[in-house]
């Protein structure tokens, strides 16, 4: 026969145990948000240093005859405007994927 200590046990473990699941959970959660959060920054960061390199080869072609000229400049502007939108791109992810860990 199961005593009243057994069930009461029982009961007391089984609760802690989903306490346990849950929290598990959310931790998982939150690591998850990190992870992404810093993957998110990386790419960031990659796409800043991609971008000031593309700056500096077109400077450094652009200043081969001396001077910069109106079609240089709007080259400039193009690789800046790619790069601005990349950035962009991959702020917005980092904002969806937030919004799907809470």
């Amino acid at each position: 026969m199961i005593n009243k200590e057994f069930i009461s046990s029982a009961i007391g473990t089984s609760i802690a145990a989903v306490g346990t699941a849950i929290q598990t959970d959310e931790v998982l959660r939150y690591v998850s948000l990190i992870i992404t959060i810093l993957g998110g920054l990386v790419t960031l960061l990659t796409g800043i240093i991609g971008l000031i390199i593309r700056i500096r080869r077109w400077y450094r072609k652009a200043m081969e005859d001396g001077r910069i000229d109106n079609e240089e400049l709007e080259e400039l502007g193009s690789i800046v405007k790619e790069g601005v939108d990349e950035g962009k791109q991959t702020l917005e992810t980092i904002k969806n994927k937030k919004g799907e860990t809470k």
